[in-house]
């Protein structure tokens, strides 16, 4: 117990500023005891978090029915997250999905929902479809005040993840040779090629096929140097089996029960073994394998020292495993942490010396 106090306040220590302090905190409750109160904490250090929180207590000191429209990872991810909101149900557009309970929780069909309204609260919880969502809504009559649309705030909140501390800048160098570890469908890498301005290179791994053809397209458009390579960010040379075909959640299998249909077998590898440059910037999004993907970097991590941008929300242990890994590779790096979404997901840790 003395020990990991210890690896607590190093990493406390080690955090540059008073929000990642914060976040470091409460995030480490949360993970260690479920407490809502420090997720939301974390959730309020991100401006429209602070604004979602408190149209959701609103909606609750006024005893209206709370509903989610939308049954993605979204919907899901805010359903979860807020255990002590008694949700009333999820709405969908989509007949097939409707019938049944996502967590307990019953999915109606949009044109029943509409019927049975009487001023209840509704959470747009898709980001791909908020716009049309929020129109459907107002078509029907439904006022601004009963609209929370979670799903702007999180594409809004997506927009800048990466890349906004301010803190980046200062790093900044001509010749940026970028690390896109879980590319999906190539935005980071966009993202970054519009952040740097000048920039040598970005590689982009994305083990899933499907994510794949996206990620070259959305690379195309913008007329990056970039080379795109078909594997997994790991530890060690092998192949595993992949949950192919879940957009941004495609991930490493975990024993979890899924249709074999979206079971692939793909190659992972060392990031020391996959590229030979100067590297000056990576962002880890793997879905849980963060920790594995950066013992396969440590090579890179200690001879170049770049800036690094990995998420700490997949796993529970991530928020102290992943930094006190990071440090004993270069323990002159600076921390910071930012939170980017309404729910328990998108932490991200930022190391820059």
């Amino acid at each position: 117990m003395d020990d990991f106090m210890n690896e607590i306040k190093l990493i406390y220590d080690k955090m540059a500023d008073t929000i990642s302090q914060e976040i470091f905190i409460n995030k480490l409750v949360y993970s260690l005891t479920g407490h809502v109160d420090s997720l939301k904490n974390v959730i309020r250090t991100y401006p429209s978090g602070k604004d979602f929180i408190e149209r959701l207590d609103q909606a609750i000191i006024a005893k209206r029915k709370i509903c989610i429209f939308g049954t993605g990872t979204w919907g899901k991810s805010i359903l979860n997250s807020y255990p002590d909101v008694n949700f009333f149900c999820f709405v969908d557009n989509d007949l097939s999905k409707c019938g049944r309970k996502i967590g307990g929780l019953p999915v109606i069909h949009f044109n029943e929902w509409i019927k049975k309204n009487e001023d209840m609260t509704v959470i747009i919880s898709t980001k791909l479809y908020h716009k049309e969502i929020y129109a459907q809504l107002v078509a029907h009559r439904i006022s601004d005040e009963l609209i929370i649309n979670a799903g702007e705030m999180i594409n809004d909140a997506n927009r800048i993840q990466y890349f906004d501390l301010s803190e980046l800048k200062n790093d900044k160098i001509e010749d940026e040779v970028f690390v896109d570890a879980g590319a999906f469908d190539g935005q980071s890498s966009a993202m970054f090629a519009l952040w740097a301005g000048k920039y040598k290179k970005i590689f982009a791994l994305e083990p899933d096929p499907q994510n794949r053809e996206k990620c070259k397209e959305t690379l195309k458009s913008i007329d990056a140097e970039y080379e795109i390579l078909p594997f997994g960010a790991w530890d060690r040379t092998e192949e595993l089996s992949f949950v192919s075909g879940l957009n941004g959640a495609s991930h490493i299998e975990n024993n979890e029960q899924i249709g074999v249909e979206k079971k692939v077998t793909v190659q992972v590898d060392k990031l020391d073994n996959l590229i030979h440059e100067k590297i000056s910037f990576i962002k880890m999004d793997i879905e849980g394998a963060e920790i594995n993907a950066l013992k396969g970097a440590e090579k890179m991590i200690k001879t170049y020292k770049p800036k690094l941008a990995i998420c700490v929300y997949h796993k529970k242990e991530d928020i102290w495993e992943i930094p006190r890994l990071i440090l004993s590779y270069v323990p002159e790096y600076k921390l910071y942490l930012r939170h980017y979404s309404l729910s328990k997901d998108e932490t991200v840790l930022y190391c820059i010396v």
